[in-house]
């Protein structure tokens, strides 16, 4: 993760503008529905859930080769990301109790919001999910369509794999990713696409140099040596690829469906809204009846955020 402070810089080919500005509301890490102090605390105990299984990882696999494996590079890219969203949480569970003790009077929310080490935790967050998730659907897949039913016709499963460890680290964690996904408002985004297709450049020759080390593939399917490696390796990319489009596709679909509600909404509402949602003029100030009607889609929009 040493590298994600530098991914993350201003104005860069990653972060434009435009980019930076729509990773910038605390909204989009939330819940739906759920209060921030009950989301912090699912997030923590999903987080020690990945510390507990990553440490037991060690166990299963000699130490020196943790990392040969891609199924460890998905649980940690995932583990680091449960830990900074649970950082986040216990930032807006913080506010969200002052702004209740010090009501109006209070800044401090604002200026955290606003702050440059936020918005740099919301990047770091963003490009985290935006590469666990799709990796974590091609791990599943691969394993399961392909390398399971090698290692279960070969009887490997019998040394120290059994079936409860592979759902665990093939489908428990991708699961897990899959509820954050159906909750929070993360964006896609295509440039980023760039840094998962980067890591598993990374991967493959450290996978192909511990095959050709201890003289035994890793996976039984990907031994470096024919044209299957090959096209695996070509289908890994492309799945990465699809995957994440896919991801982003469904989450634009999302925000238009939601953008599309949200005026509907407004157009029901009576023009005189109760004195409660309608800020009063200042003395000497005239209001007019569009005023009152502009105010009333606000709070309609913001009501359905």
């Amino acid at each position: 993760m040493a590298t994600m402070p530098f991914l993350c810089q201003p104005k860069s080919f990653l972060w434009p503008e435009h980019v930076s500005h729509q990773v910038t509301p605390s909204d989009i890490f939330k819940y739906r529905h759920v209060p921030p102090a009950a989301t912090f605390f699912w997030r923590l105990a999903v987080t020690v859930y990945f510390i507990v299984w990553f440490f037991m990882g060690f166990d299963l696999a000699p130490s020196a080769l943790y990392f040969c494996f891609l199924t460890n590079w998905g649980w940690t890219l995932s583990l680091a990301y449960f830990a900074f969203a649970t950082v986040h949480n216990w930032y807006v569970w913080r506010e969200e109790m002052g702004e209740r003790r010090i009501g109006s009077e209070g800044d401090s929310a604002l200026l955290l919001e606003q702050s440059q080490a936020r918005l740099r935790l919301h990047k770091t967050i963003t490009l985290l999910f935006e590469i666990a998730l799709p990796l974590e659907i091609v791990i599943a897949s691969l394993f399961w369509l392909v390398v399971w039913p090698v290692l279960h016709e070969e009887h490997i499963l019998d040394h120290g794999f059994p079936l409860y460890i592979n759902l665990n680290l093939h489908a428990v964690g991708l699961g897990l990713l899959a509820i954050e996904f159906l909750q929070h408002q993360i964006p896609f985004f295509s440039r980023h696409l760039i840094v998962s297709l980067l890591l598993g450049a990374v991967y493959c020759p450290i996978n192909a140099g511990a095959t050709f080390l201890t003289g035994k593939p890793l996976y039984p399917v990907l031994t470096w040596q024919d044209w299957n490696s090959a096209i695996l390796v070509v289908v890994a990319f492309l799945a990465q690829t699809v995957f994440h489009f896919l991801c982003q596709g469904i989450r634009l679909t999302c925000c238009r469906r939601r953008t599309a509600i949200e005026p509907s909404m407004a157009s029901q509402l009576p023009l005189h809204q109760p004195a409660s949602l309608v800020a009063e003029p200042a003395s000497g100030e005239e209001t007019s009846a569009s005023d009152h009607e502009g105010r009333g889609v606000t709070v309609a929009v913001k009501a359905g955020a």
